[in-house]
């Protein structure tokens, strides 16, 4: 039992060590938690001035456009119009105007490709970051998990060990007085058992033997048989005495009864008394005495002795040995019970000096051996105390695990889900970075034909001047035959144009709309950081306020 019992508290000595260290632990976590939370912060406060720029840009490039619109418009007004020699210089006017204006849009198509590669590189490393940190979150979250199932398999043992302990405890007490109220009753039923016994024997027996009641009576018979005169008188007067002696005799027997009644009222009382009172004890020799003075003067007298005399001696003998007896079964059961006990509360015998007998003991010993089991009795009161409030406080540890634990779970799930989201963001990145390579190559095919269109116009301007110059008689024909031709490559010519400029606003108006769904996308990544930050902050609230370290209190220690 000793050893089970020291297992037990070291299993109990290994757990608080166990809680302790995890405690810290979930402190240092606790401390990372803060500053990857404060990155996170950093990372967001950053993002949220890329878009800044990013609407800055958009604003100016939707100036630009409209500057854009304005222009072409003002360009295809004169050619609507009329289509007169004296506005032909204006066409290269308005070429060179077109391909300005074909510039400033390739360059800011540029430099939003290039905003968006920048916006995608941040994208990707936030997603790189982000899956770093849900890996390393879940990798701590299941050596949590472990440390926590490890501390409440523990936990149950100890609650299972301090169970039993309590239970065995309460058995032993249980027992203990079981065994006191029955022998009580043994006690009881002897005592009427002897009484009725004596009874009957004083009924059946009126004149007892001396000698056989007390060995100090021989002598008085041996006196007695000196004196045989004296003997002879008395048995002549017997008769005349006959009714005093029978009437001695019933206020005998009802004293006896009376004084039987007492002593069932008061046997439990002596039961409980540890010692007897030095003035009761005097009393009681000098009982005896008279008791001895009367049988004395009865033999002497020729008197046959009272049995009640007798009787009354013979129960007060018996009432001795049973008051010995249970003195004695109370010490031994109230060592029994100390010592197991201290095994229980891990004391030594040497902390507890009320554990002697107070048998051979004088009446001040026994007083201060009395004080001492008054100590000892609130020494044990204060380590039971102690602990009940221990398994108290493992069991709100046990309570706090379970919630921790719980919480963990919920921040799994939530960490799946997050997961799946940034997979999914991921595939449309990827979709739209290949939309934005499909427009790179309509946009480069525009500009080829642009520059095609632009090097047959220089061609065309060439051969009319030469062709005025020389044929100048021929100038009306050859008005009359190209005006039309040339206003119809001048119509062709301007509705290209116009064709591109609308097919380069539908791109930039395609480009736009990009830029607004990712910045809208941008918009959901910066509130899936902020829920993440929110449970990553919840998460360290939980953690920030840890249950206090239970003292390792040594059961065995002195006061």
């Amino acid at each position: 039992m000793n050893r089970e019992k020291e297992e037990e508290e070291k299993q109990n000595a290994h757990a608080f060590l166990l809680l302790q260290e995890r405690l810290l632990e979930t402190e240092r976590e606790r401390d990372e938690l803060k500053e990857r939370r404060r990155e996170t912060e950093r990372e967001r406060d950053e993002l949220k001035e890329r878009q800044r720029e990013t609407e800055r840009e958009r604003d100016e490039l939707k100036e630009r456009l409209t500057e854009m619109q304005s222009e072409l418009k003002d360009k295809d007004l004169p050619t609507h119009r009329s289509h007169t020699p004296s506005k032909r210089g204006s066409s290269p006017d308005s070429l060179a105007s077109l391909r300005a204006s074909l510039s400033r849009a390739q360059q800011e198509v540029v430099s939003r490709d290039d905003i968006i590669g920048a916006l995608s590189r941040d994208l990707g490393v936030a997603n790189t970051r982000m899956t770093d940190m849900t890996g390393e979150m879940s990798e701590q979250q299941k050596a949590e998990l472990e440390r926590h199932r490890v501390l409440v398999v523990d936990q149950r043992v100890e609650l299972s060990a301090l169970t039993q302990r309590l239970a065995m405890m309460s058995q032993l007490v249980e027992q203990k007085d079981r065994e006191l109220e029955e022998r009580k009753d043994k006690l009881r039923q002897s005592m009427e058992a002897n009484q009725k016994r004596e009874m009957v024997k004083e009924l059946e027996y009126p004149s007892l033997d001396l000698s056989s009641q007390d060995p100090t009576l021989t002598q008085e018979v041996a006196v007695l048989g000196v004196a045989s005169g004296l003997s002879e008188q008395g048995l002549k007067c017997r008769g005349h005495r006959h009714e005093e002696v029978m009437r001695l005799q019933q206020e005998a027997l009802s004293e006896l009864r009376s004084r039987i009644r007492a002593l069932e009222l008061n046997w439990p009382i002596k039961l409980l008394s540890q010692h007897q009172d030095p003035t009761q004890k005097k009393l009681l020799q000098k009982s005896q005495k008279a008791m001895g003075q009367k049988k004395m003067m009865a033999s002497m007298c020729g008197f046959p002795l009272s049995s009640a005399v007798l009787s009354e001696a013979s129960l007060e003998r018996t009432a001795r040995l049973d008051m010995t007896d249970a003195l004695e079964l109370s010490e031994t059961t109230y060592l029994d019970l100390a010592r197991a006990l201290c095994e229980a509360l891990e004391l030594s015998e040497g902390q507890l000096p009320g554990c002697a007998p107070l048998r051979h003991l004088s009446p001040g010993q026994r007083e201060q051996l009395a004080s001492l089991r008054q100590r000892d009795l609130e020494l044990l009161r204060s380590r039971l105390a102690l602990a009940s409030s221990q398994t108290q406080r493992t069991l709100l540890q046990l309570q706090d695990s379970q919630r921790e634990i719980h919480t963990l779970r919920e921040s799994q799930a939530e960490m799946q889900q997050l997961r799946s989201r940034l997979e999914s963001v991921c595939v449309e990145l990827q979709r739209e970075r290949e939309e934005t390579a499909l427009l790179r190559e309509a946009m480069e095919r525009t500009h080829t034909h642009l520059e095609r269109t632009h090097t047959l116009s220089g061609r065309q301007r060439s051969t009319t001047h030469t062709s005025t110059q020389r044929k100048a008689v021929c100038v009306d024909r050859h008005e009359r035959k190209r005006v039309p031709h040339n206003c119809g490559q001048k119509t062709e010519y301007v509705e290209k144009l116009s064709a591109g400029h609308t097919s380069l606003q539908g791109k930039l108006k395609k480009r736009d709309y990009e830029v607004e769904t990712l910045k809208r996308q941008l918009g959901k990544r910066e509130e899936e950081l902020t829920s993440v930050t929110s449970q990553l902050t919840c998460m360290t609230s939980q953690q920030a306020a840890p249950p206090e370290p239970t003292p390792i209190v040594s059961m065995g220690t002195d006061n």
